[in-house]
């Protein structure tokens, strides 16, 4: 079975083997979800409280098992969501979430940290940034989906934040202030 990676740093990107494969904004919210219970049953009423916060639609349970054939329909042969009462969980088993790559890069690194290698902690750190495409989990509506959206830009405040830092202990400070200048600018040309 070929690896489905699920990125979740941004829009919602879904691939199979590589190949991105392109949903609608409900199917994205469905697998959005999903992948943030990844390995644990989500209930029909959950996925419908994700999907339509409060503007319910008519026949959401049914709307619901539709979505589901879609997605599973768009996957193929990877057989990513399982139907386990009273609900769907995403199969792990070969499914990668770069919020799991997110979190074992800075494990990483904090671990070289307290090795006392602060200039191999860097390198992870990096990677982790690097792994960030825009505002995570846009097509998610309910109170899940807000305070999983606070966590992860907390978690990756501090991962900027402990970068910044290990480069200022090695004297990096111009690098440190460009990075700054170009974030603030960027974050500006959004808006």
């Amino acid at each position: 079975m070929p690896q489905v990676e699920f990125l979740l740093l941004g829009p919602l990107e879904a691939r199979v083997g590589g190949r991105e494969i392109t949903f609608t904004a409900k199917r994205r919210a469905l697998l959005a979800a999903l992948a943030l219970e990844a390995g644990r049953v989500v209930s029909g009423d959950r996925l419908i409280e994700e999907l339509w916060g409060d503007a319910v639609p008519a026949a959401a349970a049914s709307r619901v098992r539709t979505l589901v054939a879609d997605v599973r329909k768009a996957f193929g042969t990877a057989g990513v969501i399982l139907t386990r009462h009273p609900g769907y969980l995403l199969d792990l088993e070969h499914t990668e979430l770069d919020v799991d790559v997110f979190s074992g890069l800075k494990q990483q690194a904090a671990l070289r940290h307290c090795e006392g290698r602060e200039d191999e902690a860097i390198e992870p750190l990096d990677r982790a940034s690097g792994l960030w495409r825009g505002d995570p989990l846009t097509d998610l509506y309910g109170p899940r989906a807000v305070s999983e959206v606070q966590r992860l830009l907390e978690e990756r405040r501090s991962a900027i934040e402990t970068r910044a830092e290990l480069k200022l202990a090695q004297g990096r400070h111009a690098e440190v202030i460009a990075e700054h200048v170009t974030s603030r600018c960027t974050r500006r040309l959004r808006w």
